[in-house]
């Protein structure tokens, strides 16, 4: 392992430590470790890899407004406010539409799309369970360097869906939605 990361991370100052911990990660199957000069290597499906780590996002927030009426996208992920009838219809052809729809009865002036913070909560649809956004992505083994880049759409701490997750169970699309 030392050989291979002083190849895969030349000029880090990898210590015993880091190579300890190394060991244990490929053990264990499955983590990530952060390692000196802005290197992290985790394990995923049977394999080790080395990254060099990125910069955090800075966190974004941008406010949903009941108002809108037409289809935008922000960091590659699209809505669109519609009326029952047409996602009726297009549900039929888009079976993952219904499990990342939120209803429209929920959306108020404070909800955003925003970026993760800390005290976030999540109860995922069809589970009776709250937990934080946090602990979700550790159970969910949502890679670290991923994690501040999730868009998610939020009242508060109360996160109505997050990108890759689904919606809330607060916040589902159901046959009493308006």
């Amino acid at each position: 392992i030392s050989r291979a990361l002083r190849y895969l991370a030349p000029g880090s100052s990898m210590e015993r430590v880091h190579i300890e911990a190394l060991i244990r990660l490929v053990k264990k199957g499955t983590g990530e470790v952060s390692l000196p000069g802005k290197y992290s290597a985790a394990v995923r499906d049977g394999f080790l890899y080395v990254n060099t780590e990125t910069e955090k996002r800075t966190p974004f927030s941008y406010p949903l407004c009941k108002a809108l009426r037409e289809e935008f996208g922000i960091d590659g992920v699209r809505f669109e406010i519609t009326d029952w009838e047409t996602f009726e219809n297009r549900r039929k052809f888009y079976k993952l539409l219904f499990n990342n729809a939120v209803s429209y009865d929920t959306i108020t002036d404070s909800t955003v799309f925003r970026s993760r913070r800390p005290g976030d909560t999540f109860q995922k649809a069809g589970r009776g369970l709250t937990k934080t956004v946090k602990q979700l992505f550790c159970e969910e083994k949502i890679p670290l360097d991923k994690r501040d880049n999730l868009p998610m759409i939020a009242n508060g701490s109360e996160v109505l869906w997050i990108q890759g997750l689904g919606v809330s169970e607060a916040a589902k699309v159901t046959k009493e939605t308006k």
